[in-house]
């Protein structure tokens, strides 16, 4: 009897062990930066709550009307360097609405975009499984870009030393 339930005991530790050792749970590999990039969410948290609220509501409704896309074109001589196109594809039509070019530069997990609009834009860069958020310092001229570039009114009140994070959460398909 002692030997059943020995033989047992150990038939069900190996077979928990077995099943806990299986690679089903083990994280996917990030998803490389080059290609297109689906927005899912943009915010604005900066020292001004009331301008944070307007441009958070202006990106809202500007998500729903359009569709906004990233697409990364690494250099193939340095894989740490490339271009970004940042398109504004209308849900209705298909028709590009907006489309603004920029370079970036990566280190670890760093990343420096010199944009044509918003000018220097450092921040970082990370990403998980098919999923990348970019987190990005803003100063009132970067705001005020934004602003113009989705269509709202610049002359919002704002702080003159307003500053702050902008967060693009994008996922590739």
């Amino acid at each position: 009897m002692n030997k059943n339930i020995t033989f047992l005991t150990l038939l069900v530790i190996i077979s928990i062990c077995s099943y806990s050792c299986g690679d089903d749970y083990e994280p996917k590999p990030p998803a490389p930066l080059n290609g297109e990039w689906l927005n899912e969410k943009r915010v604005l948290k900066s020292n001004d709550p009331t301008v944070d609220e307007r441009v958070n509501s202006m990106f809202i409704r500007d998500a729903e009307l359009l569709e906004i896309k990233r697409i990364f074109d690494v250099n193939e001589n340095d894989p740490n360097s490339g271009a970004i196109s940042t398109l504004a594809v209308n849900r209705q039509n298909g028709l590009n609405a907006r489309k603004r070019e920029s370079a970036y530069t990566t280190k670890g997990d760093s990343i420096f975009i010199v944009d044509g609009i918003l000018g220097n834009m450092p921040g970082t860069n990370i990403i998980s499984g098919n999923k990348l958020t970019t987190v990005t310092k803003v100063n009132k001229q970067a705001i005020k870009a934004i602003i113009t570039e989705i269509g709202g009114d610049i002359n919002i009140p704002m702080l003159d030393e307003i500053e702050g994070v902008l967060t693009i959460i994008d996922y590739k398909k």
